[in-house]
């Protein structure tokens, strides 16, 4: 009997223990679900996650393409800006050869018409030096007319 009892007691033992270990075991399953839940929002999360990642690494590809194009934009900016200087220095050089050039016409039109007015007092002084030329020349050719007339009677009267 004794036997007996005590192998009931194994079996009471081992019945408990198997309860024992049921519950662990469901215990173990109910946290095996929970932390796959958890696993499950966790994988979530992650998708969204690296799906927004995706989505930021797409933006800022974006935006590296305009700041290399907005790079771009600013050095023809800088070299439109020097070329737009050079033309201004060029321009300056041109309007101050524009003043010389504007002096120096005046300058030569102001010899031309005191050129002019010479030629033309010149042109008067060779009027009244002809006239006054011819008068002499007249003068002349009368004076030697009559002396040679003159001449010309005295030579017919002594002979």
């Amino acid at each position: 009997l004794h036997e007996q009892i005590q192998g009931l007691e194994l079996q009471l033992n081992d019945t408990t223990r198997f309860d024992e270990l049921e519950t662990a075991l469901a215990d173990s399953n109910q946290q095996i679900d929970r932390i796959k839940a958890e696993l499950s929002r966790i994988k979530s999360e992650l998708e969204t996650v690296l799906s927004e990642k995706e989505e930021l690494q797409n933006r800022c590809d974006e935006a590296k393409e305009l700041l290399a194009v907005k790079e771009e934009e600013v050095k023809v900016v800088e070299l439109l800006k020097g070329e737009i200087n050079r033309l201004k220095s060029a321009l300056t050089c041109l309007e101050s050869d524009k003043l010389k050039l504007e002096h120096e016409k005046h300058d030569t039109d102001k010899e031309n018409n005191d050129s002019k007015a010479l030629i033309f007092e010149l042109q008067e002084e060779v009027r009244n030096a002809k006239e006054e030329l011819q008068s002499v020349v007249t003068d002349q050719f009368s004076a030697k007319a009559t002396e040679i007339a003159t001449h010309a009677l005295r030579q017919q009267m002594t002979e």
